[in-house]
């Protein structure tokens, strides 16, 4: 029988630092992006607009489409409010993908939004990548 192994990805940083959790999202927002610009998209950090902020705006430099992502640096599991963020900024920028990069897993009902998103839109739109997968592929580009 196959047993099922569970990542965690931890960014050991001060946590008594005042911008701790700042600081660990960003760190972890530039790991997903250098992992993205290795998959041939241009990735743009930290975008503010229309009163939202975008953690990455990715262009696909083979195929001109548009990714938004949100990066989860918290060690509580995603909720769907993760999912509605990144389902609202994907309309907003007319996006065709939104993707949630985690350090933890994602909870039920947030994985249930995603499929409920993806049966309405015909196509996989929106995607949950857990630490095994985020860890186990930006490892093995460097």
């Amino acid at each position: 029988m196959a047993r099922e192994v569970k990542f965690k990805i931890a960014i050991l940083l001060d946590k008594g630092r005042s911008d701790y959790r700042e600081v660990k999202g960003k760190l972890f927002e530039s790991l997903v992006g250098r992992f993205l610009g290795f998959q041939s998209y241009a990735v743009q950090e930290r975008m503010r607009q229309a009163g939202t902020e975008i953690d990455l705006k990715c262009i696909s430099k083979l195929s001109s489409e548009v990714a938004i992502v949100e990066c989860k640096a918290r060690s509580e599991i995603a909720q769907t409010d993760a999912v509605n963020k990144v389902h609202g900024d994907v309309a907003v920028e007319d996006a065709s993908h939104g993707w949630i990069f985690a350090i933890s897993d994602i909870g039920k009902e947030a994985q249930a939004s995603i499929e409920k998103l993806n049966e309405k839109a015909g196509k996989s739109r929106y995607r949950f990548f857990p630490p095994a997968t985020a860890a186990g592929r930006a490892m093995s580009n460097f």
